[in-house]
């Protein structure tokens, strides 16, 4: 991955060509589908004042707009007199971009050949854009489709389930990503009832929801990505998670997927 470390980027390149190359390593990292992190400064007054000035939050919606995985705060966090406040703020902010539908990239299908898990992941993004899916639910072993998916920055959200841990922390970067870890399975419909139950467990669909799942088949095998199937959520009674047990992250993204 890529760390737009802004304040040692300013030294070294000068403060005037900083905007400019921001924009060209997120675009980068973009196109090679490497997460980047955009970090420093992003909310500074807030070490000392509970709210921002507006420079600043134009500059964190506009690190989302340039195709940031991830902002990250620092002395804001880390020593301010509002750390909580600055976390929020930044999570409003964030939240309100993504809520505008111009940061979803449109997708083409007309380019060259394509190999079987960049079409996969193209082709994903486009039938959740045609059906209006509220999410693409991606059972993975090595994050590898997850990361494709995300490249195309569809408006539907990205769950990643796997039951290894290492694939669930690397996802965590991975923009528009939400990841949960869940128990392994050998046949397709013990993999889709887990997905349901955790989806409608965490509010993040509703009965009559569709969803674009992509998976390996056949999955006792084991095997990569090789498969998009539609489903659409059905009517079960299971116990929902209330809002005060929701990580902040899974919050948004469910907020996002209702929206």
């Amino acid at each position: 991955g890529v760390m737009v470390a802004r304040g040692d980027l300013a030294i070294e390149a000068g403060q005037a060509q900083l905007p400019l190359i921001q924009k060209r390593i997120i675009e980068r990292a973009n196109y090679y589908r490497k997460p980047v992190i955009t970090a420093t400064q992003m909310l500074d007054s807030m070490i000392e004042n509970p709210r921002p000035t507006r420079a600043e939050i134009t500059d964190v919606a506009n690190a989302v707009i340039d195709g940031s995985d991830a902002l990250m705060l620092s002395a804001e966090s880390a020593s301010g007199k509002h750390p909580f406040l600055a976390i929020q703020t930044m999570h409003e902010i964030i939240s309100e971009v993504e809520r505008n539908s111009d940061i979803y990239y449109d997708i083409n299908l007309e380019q060259e050949y394509l190999e079987i898990p960049e079409a996969i992941a193209a082709s994903a993004c486009l039938t959740a854009m045609k059906i209006n899916a509220k999410a693409i639910v991606c059972f993975t072993t090595t994050g590898k489709t997850v990361s494709l998916i995300s490249s195309y920055r569809p408006k539907a959200s990205i769950i990643a389930l796997t039951h290894l841990i290492e694939p669930l922390n690397r996802l965590e970067l991975i923009w528009g990503t939400q990841t949960f870890r869940i128990q392994p399975y050998s046949t397709s419909e013990q993999a889709m009832s887990q997905a349901e139950e955790l989806l409608l467990k965490t509010k993040m669909v509703v009965p009559g929801d569709r969803v674009v799942v992509t998976l390996g088949s056949p999955v006792a095998q084991g095997s990569k990505t090789n498969s998009i199937r539609v489903y659409s959520v059905s009517r079960r009674n299971v116990e929902e998670v209330s809002e005060e047990e929701l990580p902040l992250r899974t919050r948004f993204s469910r907020d996002r997927a209702l929206s």
